[in-house]
């Protein structure tokens, strides 16, 4: 599993730093925590989750692979599950995705390891004011790029169905030119169906 974690600050640098209790102690109002953890290692679920006080119950459904998409409510944080989708080699797997945000940080767990969040930082040049963000804010901006995993999914399946057509159009109009140029020239015709029938 890897566990990768950012400090965004509004009046600094936003940078990569260690997970720790003194990271996450010395976190202030302008400054927002993101851990991204990829995999399912239990033990370091649990790691994580015992740096941010976690519930037992709120720890269970971190581990517990869903099916559904579900919100918990924890009063200090809130703990929702979503369902996005990854195109992998040509293949759409569903890609399980949690996010439990608190007052001043997020921890996404994205099980399939797709790097489906990797564009949130590709979109970010520089420093930024990531930092101001409030936690749910920052998971409104994750759950944007969750949502356009299902529009590049449709638009790579529309794609292919594109091409099925084509080629569904192509051999019918091939049968039919095959099939009924010979009879239209022996019923006397004057041009063979082909030019009748666009490619």
């Amino acid at each position: 599993m890897t566990v990768r974690t950012y400090l965004y600050d509004a009046n600094g640098n936003d940078r990569e730093v260690p997970l720790d209790k003194s990271t996450i102690s010395n976190l202030d109002r302008d400054q927002l925590l993101w851990v991204d953890i990829r995999g399912e290692d239990e033990a370091e679920i649990r790691e994580v989750a015992s740096l941010f006080g976690l519930s037992k119950e709120a720890v269970r459904d971190l581990i517990e692979k869903h099916e559904r998409p579900d919100l918990e409510n924890y009063g200090d944080y809130f703990h929702l599950r979503v369902i996005g989708v990854s195109d992998i080699e040509g293949l759409y797997v569903p890609v399980h995705l949690d996010m439990v945000a608190g007052r001043d940080y997020v921890m996404t767990l994205e099980r399939e390891n797709t790097r489906l969040l990797q564009g949130f930082n590709d979109q970010i040049r520089g420093d930024s004011k990531v930092g101001q963000l409030a936690a749910s804010d920052f998971v409104a901006s994750l759950l944007d790029l969750h949502l356009d995993s299902y529009f590049r999914a449709l638009e790579g399946l529309e794609e292919e169905l594109d091409k099925f057509d084509e080629r569904v159009l192509r051999r019918r109009s091939s049968n039919i030119r095959r099939h009924g140029d010979p009879l239209l020239m022996q019923w006397g015709g004057n041009a063979p169906l082909s030019f009748l029938v666009k490619s």
